[in-house]
């Protein structure tokens, strides 16, 4: 499977992930990074592209959430059948916490690339973002993100 071939199999798998609002916009082609773009992503426009080279059969596809920051790895399976490809999902909090001055962040699942491993990645995305019901006095009403408590 070339880049190209990685690239559409993915964007197959998420037209069904749409973000509120854009239900029909949705362009996850703009979601989708090489590694030299991810590492200029991160790394910002002084990342010398001479000390990495991208790796044709590799993408990554960045998400974010008010709270956090989603990465999804993706390398593709190779036409002869030795490598079975590989999916993997990391987490970062997009602002640290009170009197931290890292961010966190945390692996999530990963596994063969497949559309089962896709679809555990996308409930992980959602589990992660779920927060803990809070029995709340009947006065109070209104619950505020807290970014903090993931």
């Amino acid at each position: 499977m070339n880049v190209a071939e990685l690239r559409t199999q993915l964007i197959e798998w998420l037209s069904d992930v749409k973000s509120w609002g854009n239900e029909t916009t949705q362009n996850w082609d703009d979601y989708i990074y090489t590694p030299i773009q991810i590492q200029k992503y991160h790394m910002g426009d002084d990342f010398p592209e001479s000390e990495f080279s991208d790796q044709p059969s590799t993408l990554y596809i960045l998400m974010w959430t008010n709270c956090h920051e989603y990465q999804i790895s993706a390398k593709s399976p190779d036409d002869n059948g030795t490598h079975k490809g590989y999916l993997g999902l990391t987490a970062k909090s997009r602002k640290p916490r009170t009197g931290e001055t890292w961010q966190r962040g945390n692996d999530l699942h990963d596994g063969l690339f497949s559309k089962n491993t896709f679809d555990i990645i996308i409930k992980n995305i959602v589990r992660y973002e779920l927060i803990a019901k809070v029995k709340t006095p009947k006065s109070v009403t209104v619950e505020s993100c807290d970014c903090n408590n993931p």
